[in-house]
């Protein structure tokens, strides 16, 4: 079983966390928008991106650091238009 971080939890980002929980890896997502977060933790779906589709066991964080801390895997999932963010973001870590 692998430890995963995906950075960024749009479209396919979901879909990827999707295949690995399906596979019973543990699985970290990051995010920065606080709706796909809220929507992840409470109800186990990302309703803007992939509605009806669960993602059971998925571990939403806006925290980077809390993503990427005790992972093997790390697959980068964000757009263009927010790639600056996700630098300062990286930047910031410890």
């Amino acid at each position: 079983m692998a430890h995963i971080a995906i950075l960024g939890l749009g479209n396919w980002g979901t879909a990827i966390a999707r295949m690995w929980l399906a596979d019973n890896h543990n699985v970290k997502g990051w995010t920065i928008e606080q709706e796909v977060y809220e929507s992840i933790t409470m109800d186990s779906v990302n309703a803007k991106y992939l509605p009806n589709h669960p993602v059971e066991g998925l571990e939403a964080t806006m925290h980077i650091e809390e993503a990427l801390e005790g992972v093997e895997i790390i697959v980068l999932a964000v757009p263009s238009s927010v790639f600056t963010i996700f630098l300062k973001a990286l930047t910031t870590c410890s």
